[in-house]
């Protein structure tokens, strides 16, 4: 357990569990410059380092003198030292504990870093567009000489690319298939459409990718390595992101999953791995019932299936169905595909109360991370 280790063990345990790392080291590393980036993997490491090159300096010392570089040897070591970490951490609570007796709104639990206060409630007078954080740093730097930093709509803003005006943060009930701007604002449109015709709120829907990584399509998915396909590389992707995809079903245990395209159907149903202590786990779904329906366009087809569904740590999703349709960004949409899954549920009527409990909508490629 973690409370009989040190706080040197268990940084280097989480470590462990990581491809690679970033980290900006002047708070941790207790220094006035420098940070580094690491990677497990050696076909990284030489387009990191071209990378460093342009933007920092050379590999070897990344635009850091000498002394920067001891300093930031040292730091890293004492700031994992338990008296220092005592110390820093009970001063942030006395400073948040003190703010809070004085009715300053604070986050809570003030935490190690730093303490952090809700700048809307301190000046509910000023509107979010008028930034209310840098109005709170500027006073008190004026007032006290006291140095904060507005952590909000103004420092991770961004440029709209047309009208070049700087975007605040998207708002509490921003959606993805409404609000976003997609380069294919058809696949977007379909989707809403879709969901429009089974009569289902897109906007309550938990909705995921079943791959954190984007591409326009397979065969532009670009592998890490020249000796792997594109659709070798997604598999393996497809895998290390699935452990998420375990958690979310596990939690919401929904009673239907939609698959925008057939590569997430296959996925999910047919999936098979060696899991923990190299036992061979299967999540091969165990099927009950299959439907398919052929649809207007060229013979593509929509598939049902309804069974077993068991995930790694021993859970069972009871008589789970799971409807695959054309996916959406590559062919235009079809009424008659939801009218067959509207027949579908009705005939599965102990199921149809559960219609509006659809939880889980799967697309291959919305909006990843670009890989580069």
């Amino acid at each position: 357990m973690l409370e009989n280790k040190s706080v040197k063990e268990i940084a280097k345990e989480l470590f462990s569990y990581a491809d690679g790392c970033v980290m900006s080291s002047k708070k941790d590393g207790l220094v006035n410059i420098g940070g580094f980036i690491c990677t497990r993997h050696e076909e990284l490491f030489p387009m990191i380092n071209q990378l460093a090159i342009i933007n920092e300096g050379f590999v070897t010392y990344g635009g850091m003198s000498g002394r920067d570089l001891e300093a930031l040897a040292i730091g890293l070591q004492e700031g994992i030292d338990e008296e220092y970490l005592k110390y820093r951490i009970e001063q942030v609570q006395y400073l948040g504990e003190e703010l809070f007796k004085r009715g300053i709104p604070i986050i809570l639990p003030t935490g190690g870093h730093g303490v952090y206060i809700d700048a809307q409630k301190f000046y509910p007078h000023i509107p979010q567009k008028e930034f209310p954080g840098q109005a709170l740093v500027i006073e008190l730097y004026k007032t006290a000489g006291v140095r904060g930093v507005e952590l909000g709509s103004c420092a991770f803003s961004k440029k709209d690319k047309e009208k070049q005006l700087l975007k605040q943060d998207k708002p509490k009930d921003f959606n993805e298939y409404f609000e976003g701007e997609w380069t294919n604002s058809d696949h977007q449109v379909n989707i809403q459409n879709f969901f429009l015709d089974l009569n289902l709120n897109l906007r309550e829907i938990l909705s995921t990718n079943l791959c954190f990584v984007r591409s326009p399509m397979e065969s532009k998915y670009r592998s890490l390595s020249d000796q792997k396909t594109p659709r070798q590389q997604r598999n393996e992707d497809n895998e290390k992101c699935w452990m998420v995809h375990e958690y979310l079903l596990s939690e919401v245990k929904p009673k239907y999953i939609i698959c925008n395209g057939t590569t997430s159907r296959e996925f999910i149903i047919e999936r098979e791995k060696y899991g923990r202590y190299g036992k061979v786990f299967k999540n091969k779904m165990e099927i009950h019932h299959s439907d398919e329906q052929k649809i207007t366009s060229g013979g593509l087809m929509c598939t049902f299936h309804r069974g077993d569904l068991t995930l790694q740590d021993g859970l069972c999703l009871k008589d789970i169905g799971i409807f695959s349709v054309p996916h959406m960004g590559f062919y235009t949409y079809y009424p008659d595909s939801t009218e067959w899954m509207k027949k579908l549920l009705k005939f599965q009527n102990m199921y149809l109360f559960m219609l509006i409990q659809i939880q889980i909508l799967l697309p291959n490629i919305v909006l990843y991370l670009p890989r580069k």
